[in-house]
């Protein structure tokens, strides 16, 4: 077994002391459990210790490992950064940042752990094992997303195309911002829109953005647009088998024929370790003329395969198109495909507007470097 995957024993002792025998005993299963590889066993004994103890450190440094095991980074950061905070000086923490920060390619944020988590023999090692490795890439800290859309629309109507292209960097492992162009033709009429978006993640796994965007001259598209929103964790996201996420988004844009402000609040469930997802947004918007409409959307994801996620969704809910707002039905069904580096999407879209229908494919690539 190679020194990056070695086992380690992590257990503190003047913590576990202080638990009650059978969490002590249920714990020592869980780590027997662990280093079985019986990593569904595990995971159900630390959530069970941590429902009774949420402040137990030992519990959330164990569950740090079973997630670095899974490839669940994410998840690992939030359980070792969770008994850091707990517990400052937990040496077994600050290793498991350590060996996450060196999975991720960054080796120099990995020997400042190691720097403070003592001399054991499990951090000497892993600092031994960076210090000779040969130099890795750099962390891909950049995005690019190429988007072409195309939709047929009923009545003999001229159809409707749209080119996005946009880039983004990762400031920090927690900060990016996008830049964004897209052109779009309707009717004969184009418009350009461009946009920047800043997008902060948080330590509970969440993220909150914020965009700023316009298109001057704009017929179809807003001339000024202002959007801030977040995705947040409403349970613990510890537990693989069932989570339960939040999403909030405001939108004030001002078109041409007037400002129109809307409001969505949704949530999501994201089952068996997130190969599903279920969702619902309701939201709510004040139109040009200052009407209230409401509407409703659902949206589903299945991750089939490693590599391949199967995206559904509907929505009955009011937009702002060509100027005007109106009641849309609109139905999606696609797919994205990773491919190391290289993403792709397939998307197809039918909707059912008041004066006419439309219906087409969306293509997209999304790379990273």
């Amino acid at each position: 077994m190679s020194i990056l995957y070695a086992p380690v024993l992590l257990i503190s002792a003047s913590l576990i002391a202080a638990a009650p025998a059978w969490a002590q005993a249920d714990f020592e299963q869980g780590v027997e459990a662990r280093y079985a590889g019986d990593t569904a066993t595990a995971l159900q004994i630390f959530n069970d210790l941590l429902e009774a103890d949420p402040e137990n450190a030992d519990v959330w440094v164990q569950l740090g490992f079973i997630y670095l095991g899974m490839e669940a980074r994410e998840q690992a950061r939030i359980a070792f950064e969770t008994a850091l905070s707990l517990a400052p000086d937990y040496n077994d923490a600050k290793l498991g940042l350590a060996r996450l920060a060196w999975y991720e390619g960054e080796p120099d944020r990995a020997l400042e752990y190691l720097n403070s988590a003592g001399g054991t023999e499990e951090a000497t090692a892993l600092r031994a094992q960076i210090l000779s490795a040969p130099p890795r890439d750099t962390p891909q800290r950049w995005r690019t997303d190429f988007t072409l859309a195309y939709r047929d629309l009923s009545r003999g109507l001229p159809p409707w195309t749209e080119t996005n292209f946009a880039l983004g960097y990762r400031l920090s492992d927690t900060t990016a911002i996008t830049g964004e162009i897209q052109y779009a033709e309707r009717f004969n009429t184009s418009n350009t829109y461009v946009s920047a978006t800043l997008s902060r993640g948080l330590t509970n796994g969440g993220e909150l953005f914020g965009l700023i965007g316009g298109a001057p001259d704009a017929t179809f598209r807003p001339e000024a647009q202002l959007i801030l929103g977040g995705v947040f964790p409403l349970t613990n996201t510890t537990n693989d088998d069932i989570q339960i996420w939040g999403r909030l988004i405001a939108n004030a844009s001002r078109y041409a024929t007037g400002n129109v402000e809307s409001a969505a609040l949704g949530g999501q469930l994201r089952l068996l370790q997130d190969h599903v997802r279920i969702g619902s947004t309701w939201s709510v918007l004040s139109d040009e003329t200052g009407n209230t409409r409401t509407g409703l959307a659902f949206d589903a994801e299945w991750q089939v395969h490693n590599r391949v996620r199967l995206l559904a969704g509907y929505s009955d809910a009011p937009e702002t198109s060509d100027g005007f707002t109106l009641d849309v039905r609109s139905m999606q069904l696609g797919a994205r495909i990773a491919l190391d580096q290289i993403q792709l999407g397939l998307t197809a879209v039918r909707e059912e507007r008041r004066s006419y229908d439309t219906g087409g494919i969306v293509l997209s690539v999304t790379r990273r470097f």
